[in-house]
């Protein structure tokens, strides 16, 4: 993944979204999959649901290793929830 890379959300209005303490579901309306993510994952993908963002200002921004969002944004990336920011 380069660096400078930077990565959205598909499309904001296809995603549906529960929360509840200690996790949130979110469904995939374009694939029609369901996802469990932990609190760190969802606040990961609402940020790149509000504006494109590189690994680098993830990690800066959610206070944790760069290292650690790089995974997250390879296993978005494979389950078809973020796209690249062209």
């Amino acid at each position: 993944m380069p660096r400078s890379a930077r990565w959205r959300l598909i499309d904001r209005d296809r995603i549906l979204w529960e929360r509840w303490p200690g996790e949130c579901i979110i469904y995939n309306d374009l694939s029609g999959q369901t996802h469990l993510l932990n609190l760190s994952a969802a606040a990961a993908l609402e940020l790149l649901g509000a504006e494109p963002e590189s690994a680098e200002t993830l990690a800066e921004k959610l206070k944790v290793e760069r290292a650690e969002i790089e995974r997250l944004l390879q296993e978005f990336d494979q389950l078809g929830l973020i796209e690249p920011d062209e």
